[in-house]
C-alpha cells in the first residue's frame, strides 16, 4: 500500500469519525452513570415502592372546583414572567426574557393547555391528588413586576380535614424560584408533575427535539434519559440533588432531596415526567443551559452542558472560554469565530509547514519509489527494506503529512461542539443575510463557498492520482454535509479554508525557493 492509498484511507476514516461524532453528539450526549442499566430495567422492590408512591392512577379525594373562582396570577422578575393557576396551584406558563424569540410565540417553556408542578402528596396509606383542587389567593406580593429584591405568592386550600399552602418565593436576578408546601397531611413524598414535558423553542424543531432529555443528578453523576429509553414508562429511584427536563438550549428542573422519578416518552420525541422529593421545600430552575451561569451554582447543573466526549470536553471548555473572552472585545460572535480561525492557523503553522515540506519531499522521491516497486515487485520484503532506506536517505517520513490533521482533529471537534450547542450563538447575528449563527445559511451561500475553497486547497496539496481524486470528491461531500450545519460552523470552515489557501501558497513558494537554492549549490 503506497502513501497515497494510506492518505485516502485516512480521509475516509476522518469523514467517518466526523459523521459518527455528529450523530452521537446529538442523540447520545456523554454522561456519567452508575450501573444505570441494572437500575432502570430491573423491577426491584425499591422501584415497585416508588411506583406506588407516585402512581399515575392515584385516587382523587373528593375536592371540588368552583369554575367562577378559577384565576391566574401573573408574576414577573428580571429573568422571566409567567402565570400560576389557582387550579392545582401550579405554573401554567413561564417565559424567559433575556433570549431572542425565534418562533411565533414568546420563549415559552411550558406547553399551552398544561401545568408544570401539579402536586401529589403521598402518605403511608394514601396518595392525595391535588391536581384538580381550587386554591385561594392568601397573599400576593408586588410581583407583577417584582419591585423589591424578594417577594412571594401564597395559595391555600382548606376543608374539614386538611389544609395545604403552596408558597412561591421570587428573587430578582435569579433563575430560581423557591417553593414550599405547608400542610397537615403526614406527607412522606411530594411529587411534582410535568406530564406534557416542555416546549420546543427553536425554529428548527427537529434539531431541538434531538436534544430533549430528562436529566437527574446523583452523587456527582449525571443521568440522562432520552426518548428511546423512556418510550415505555421508566421508573428510577435513588437520592437525587436535582431533576428536570431539557431542550437544546434550556432547562426546567427542581432542586431538593429527590427520591426518584417517572419518565414517559410522548409524541414527537418529547418526554413527560414526575419528580418525587422527600422534603416540602424545593427550588425551581427555569433558564438557559449556560455553562457560566450553571457552574456558578456549584450543584452539578453545569454537567448538563454537552462538551462532547471525555477527550474533547476540556478542549471545548477552553474554546468556550476563549470565545467569551474575545466577545468582551468584539461583540459579534461571527468575527470572534474568524479571529479563532486566524489564531488556530498561526498556532499550527510550524506543524503545517513540516507537513507540506514532507509532502513535497514525498512528491520528489515518487519517481525513485516507482523504480523500486518495479524492480522488487516479486520480492515484497526487499521492496519494504529498500523503501525504508530511501526514506531514511532523503529524510522523508510518509506519515508526517497526516500528523497535523490528527493533532488538530480534537480542536476541530471541540470547536464544532461549541458552535452547534452553545447558547451564546443562539440567535446571534453576523453580517448581511446571516442573522442567526446557530441556524443554517438560508441561501446556502457559505456552504457552496466553503466547498469551492476546499477544492482549491485540495488542488494545491494533491500529489498523486488518488489525492487528485479527493480534490473533486471531498469538496462535494463536505458541501452537502455543510448545507444544514449551523452558520457559525460554516463561517469557521470557510475562513479556515481561505487562510489555508494563503498559507499553502506561501509554503509552496518557500519550499520552491529552498529547492532552487539546493540545485544551485549542486551546480556550483
Amino acid at each position: 500500500m503506497n502513501n497515497n492509498s494510506k492518505l485516502l484511507i485516512m480521509f475516509a476514516i476522518i469523514i467517518g469519525i466526523f459523521f459518527m461524532y455528529t450523530y452521537m453528539g446529538r442523540n447520545n450526549a456523554p454522561v456519567q452513570t452508575t450501573q444505570i442499566t441494572d437500575t432502570v430495567f430491573e423491577q426491584t422492590a425499591e422501584i415497585s415502592e416508588l411506583e406506588s408512591e407516585i402512581s399515575i392512577n392515584a385516587k382523587k379525594p373528593d375536592y371540588k372546583i368552583i369554575a367562577s373562582d378559577t384565576s391566574s396570577i401573573r408574576f414577573e422578575t428580571d429573568k422571566f414572567y409567567g402565570n400560576i393557576s389557582t387550579v392545582s396551584g401550579a405554573m401554567s406558563s413561564i417565559s424567559l426574557k433575556e433570549f431572542p424569540i425565534l418562533t411565533d410565540t414568546a420563549l415559552l417553556l411550558i406547553p399551552s393547555n398544561s401545568r408544570f408542578l401539579e402536586l401529589l402528596i403521598t402518605t403511608k396509606t394514601n396518595t392525595h391528588d391535588l391536581r384538580n383542587i381550587n386554591f385561594s389567593i392568601e397573599y400576593q406580593g408586588n410581583i407583577d413586576p417584582l419591585i423589591t429584591e424578594r417577594d412571594s405568592i401564597i395559595l391555600s386550600y382548606a376543608d374539614d380535614s386538611i389544609y395545604i399552602k403552596r408558597i412561591y418565593i421570587f428573587t430578582n436576578d435569579s433563575y430560581f424560584i423557591e417553593h414550599i408546601v405547608e400542610t397537615n397531611i403526614d406527607a412522606g413524598i411530594y411529587t411534582f408533575t410535568a406530564d406534557k414535558g416542555i416546549n420546543v423553542t427553536e425554529k428548527n424543531s427537529k434539531d431541538d427535539l434531538n436534544y430533549f432529555a430528562l436529566d437527574a443528578f446523583s452523587i456527582d453523576n449525571l443521568i440522562r434519559i432520552k426518548h428511546k429509553q423512556a418510550k415505555d414508562t421508566l421508573l428510577m429511584s435513588g437520592n437525587y440533588q436535582w431533576m428536570g427536563l431539557q431542550t437544546k438550549y434550556f432547562f426546567m428542573g427542581i432542586e431538593g432531596k429527590g427520591s426518584g422519578f417517572i419518565a414517559k416518552g410522548l409524541e414527537n420525541r418529547k418526554i413527560g415526567a414526575r419528580f418525587s422529593f422527600k422534603d416540602n421545600s424545593v427550588r425551581i430552575y427555569a433558564g438557559p443551559i449556560d455553562y457560566k451561569v450553571l457552574s456558578g451554582y456549584e450543584n452539578g447543573m453545569d454537567k448538563i452542558v454537552n462538551f462532547g466526549w471525555a477527550l474533547i470536553a476540556p478542549i471545548s471548555r477552553g474554546v468556550l472560554l476563549f470565545f467569551s473572552w474575545m466577545y468582551s472585545f468584539i461583540p459579534n460572535y461571527g468575527f470572534v469565530i474568524i479571529v479563532f480561525a486566524i489564531v488556530f492557523i498561526l498556532v499550527f503553522s510550524p506543524l503545517t509547514f513540516k507537513s507540506y515540506a514532507s509532502m513535497r519531499k514525498m512528491q520528489m522521491v515518487q519517481p525513485k519509489l516507482k523504480k523500486l516497486q518495479k524492480k522488487y515487485k516479486k520480492d515484497p520484503t526487499k521492496l519494504n527494506s529498500e523503501t525504508m532506506k530511501m526514506y531514511k536517505k532523503h529524510k522523508v517520513n510518509p506519515f508526517t503529512g497526516c500528523l497535523p490533521l490528527f493533532i488538530q482533529m480534537p480542536v476541530f471537534f471541540a470547536l464544532y461542539q461549541i458552535l452547534r450547542t452553545t447558547i451564546e450563538l443562539r440567535g446571534a447575528p453576523f453580517i448581511f443575510w446571516i442573522v442567526d449563527l446557530s441556524a443554517k445559511d438560508p441561501y446556502f451561500v457559505l456552504p457552496i463557498l466553503t466547498g469551492i475553497t476546499m477544492f482549491f486547497s485540495q488542488k494545491l496539496s494533491a500529489t498523486g492520482d488518488q489525492q487528485k481524486m479527493l480534490t473533486y470528491t471531498m469538496p462535494i461531500i463536505m458541501t452537502v454535509f455543510f448545507l444544514n450545519f449551523p452558520s457559525g460552523v460554516v463561517v469557521y470552515w470557510f475562513t479556515y479554508n481561505m487562510l489555508s489557501l494563503v498559507q499553502q501558497y506561501i509554503i509552496r513558494k518557500r519550499i520552491h525557493n529552498e529547492v532552487e537554492e539546493i540545485n544551485e549549490q549542486k551546480n556550483d
